[in-house]
């Protein structure tokens, strides 16, 4: 099964999704139905899941991931094959969302409702 997906916001003909057991991020190129990448998000065997994944509006290669009761995210470069940890003040980020007009804005909510920018 897959957990999350979330449709590119320039190059429409690409798909990510996470897979629901294991956690990888696979790319999609939907007009020939080739998986152009896979990545590992979470070590194999842990109990985290990805919760929410979102392309950024303003570096094609980048997916920023929210795994699940976790106070980080994780910013991942799918053709540099990358992810590192995005700190978060210390919240349970719940939702996030890219500011489509200010590039590397994003906000975060944890359960709250508290909202940072």
């Amino acid at each position: 099964g897959v957990s999350c997906i979330d449709w590119h916001p320039t190059e429409h003909n690409l798909l990510a999704a996470v897979t629901l057991k294991t956690n990888r991020l696979e790319i999609w190129r939907i007009d020939t139905g080739e998986m152009i990448s896979i990545m590992d998000l979470i070590s194999e065997g842990s109990e985290e899941r990805v919760a929410q994944i979102a392309w950024s509006p303003h570096s094609p290669s980048l997916l920023l991931c929210r795994v699940a009761d976790r106070a980080d995210l994780l910013l991942v470069d799918y053709k540099a094959e990358t992810k590192k940890a995005v700190p978060t003040f210390r919240i349970v980020v719940t939702h996030f969302s890219w500011n489509p007009r200010v590039p590397n804005s994003i906000l975060f909510a944890d359960g709250d409702f508290g909202l940072l920018f």
